[in-house]
Order: structure tokens, then sequence, then C-alpha cells
């Protein structure tokens, strides 16, 4: 599990450090908490976060995109419960690709904010 916090500036993407991917992962989970001052659930809907997760399988000296989102600013509210949305998660399905005995594989991010700076705390969690 790897930890990550701070602001993201508009214009600038942000890449994480590279985490190693255990041996026997086959998931991979990103979970960032809209609810932090100067977070997505505080900012205009006009604000959008890109995020894209790279996974290598040389050690880090190649990466390939593995999955991709977006999500805009603003109060979201869950259809079906009413409550407030206070998390934005991304997972890998059905599988981290390589094989899960191999001890290259790592996994990182990378964030663009556009309309406003963006703060953030995210977890990435590879099990």
């Amino acid at each position: 599990m790897a930890n990550f916090n701070g602001t993201i500036r508009v214009g600038t993407p942000l890449v994480t450090p590279a985490v190693n991917v255990p041996v026997g992962a086959t998931l991979a989970e990103l979970n960032i908490d809209r609810t932090v001052p100067g977070g997505l659930n505080s900012l205009l809907t006009t604000t959008r976060l890109d995020v894209v997760m790279d996974f290598s399988l040389d050690g880090g000296t190649t990466w390939r995109q593995m999955l991709a989102a977006g999500t805009l600013g603003g109060i979201w509210v869950d259809d079906h419960t009413g409550a407030t949305v206070i998390n934005f998660l991304l997972a890998t399905s059905p599988s981290l690709p390589g094989d899960p005995q191999s001890p290259t594989r790592k996994a990182r991010l990378t964030a663009v904010a556009t309309g406003q700076d963006v703060a953030y705390a995210a977890t990435l969690t590879v099990t």
C-alpha cells in the first residue's frame, strides 16, 4: 500500500513514485478521498481530475497505461442511496498483467487537474 497526498496544480501533471507490485498480487485499487480540504467535493463542477495508472513488467524500464478515468469537482450524490459520494475509486479488472510471481512488476500514477488546483489524499493498494 502507498499513500499519496498534496495538491495537483493546473497545468503540472503529478507523477507518483513507482511502487513495487508484491509477488502474487492480482488487483490494484486507487482510492481518492474527495472530501479533503481543497478536494474535489469543495471545487466547482468545471474542475476535472484525470488519473492514469501505468504498469511496468520490467522493473520500471518501460511503462504502459493500464487504466484511466476522470472525475469532476462538486458534490456528487449516489443515485441509489442519496448519500454524498466521498471517494473516487479506480480498480483493475479482471487482474494485473504479467506473471503474478514476477518480482519486477511496478505501478505508478499520473494525474492532471484542469479548471482548479485539486488537493488530494489517495491510497494505492496492490493485493
